[in-house]
């Protein structure tokens, strides 16, 4: 069955119903019962499907055959280790064909194949910040022949190589930190937005910059832009007056 009207984030506490229980075989009259709350998504994420949860009488009250118990849940006392108990518990019960499970194991899993998307995404990230820096530097390359004349004329009237050399630096550090600021800028707002819509749905939920890493990775992608432009901007400040001025 479905209860419709329930809603997550409604600060009003539910207000229990009643639903009638019936056996689809048949052989017993069907039993009233009172639901008095409902489990989040994510509390059955280690179950096969969602469930009822009530005591054992109701089955009992309601199926004219016998239901035997096939789940059991273990909690461990503190010290064991859960792999060792689910493969003691496995020997000792084989002839049942008896499977443990153990929640830690499962979730691990479950975290896993997440982190795996994650480190696809932060794969294709790293790629187009290797892609950014190429081009930066391509482009100061391309500013050094295009700028011949210019940087003959400021030699001329006085420009030392160290200005000419400097000038280049800040104008690739200019560029890459509008570039950074922009893809934060717009990274955070996604993200943002990501959140607030998923924020309803799972509780406690909340949206937080790891600014630790935001800050490596700005370190990074903007040590290895300047470190693109040091050879362009080196041969620009060797270019020689007389010898930029010749060309028109």
């Amino acid at each position: 069955f479905t209860a419709s009207g329930l809603v997550q984030e409604d600060p009003v506490p539910m207000k229990a119903f009643v639903v009638e229980l019936t056996d689809p075989a048949g052989g017993k009259p069907p039993i009233r019962r009172t639901i008095i709350g409902v489990t989040d998504q994510l509390a059955d994420l280690m179950g096969d499907f969602p469930q009822l949860t009530s005591e054992s009488s109701v089955l009992e009250g309601i199926s004219s055959k016998p239901v035997p118990l096939v789940r059991y849940d273990f909690r461990l006392a503190p010290g064991r280790d859960a792999r060792d108990v689910a493969e003691r518990l496995e020997t000792g019960l084989v002839d049942r064909g008896f499977e443990a499970r153990v929640n830690d194991r499962e979730i691990r899993e479950l975290l896993s194949v997440n982190n795996a998307l994650n480190q696809l995404f932060e794969s294709f990230m790293g790629l187009g910040l290797v892609v950014g820096v190429a081009a930066l530097g391509v482009i100061s390359f391309r500013a050094v022949v295009e700028r011949r004349q210019a940087i003959g004329v400021m030699k001329a009237i006085g420009y030392k190589p160290r200005m000419i050399w400097l000038g280049f630096l800040l104008e690739s550090s200019v560029v890459a930190l509008l570039g950074i600021v922009l893809g934060i800028g717009l990274g955070s707002l996604i993200s943002w937005n990501i959140v607030n819509e998923l924020k309803g749905q799972v509780e406690g939920l909340r949206f937080q910059v790891p600014w630790a890493n935001v800050v490596v990775i700005v370190s990074i992608a903007w040590g290895f832009s300047i470190l693109t432009t040091l050879w362009p901007a080196r041969q620009a400040s060797r270019i020689y007056a007389a010898e930029a001025l010749r060309y028109e």
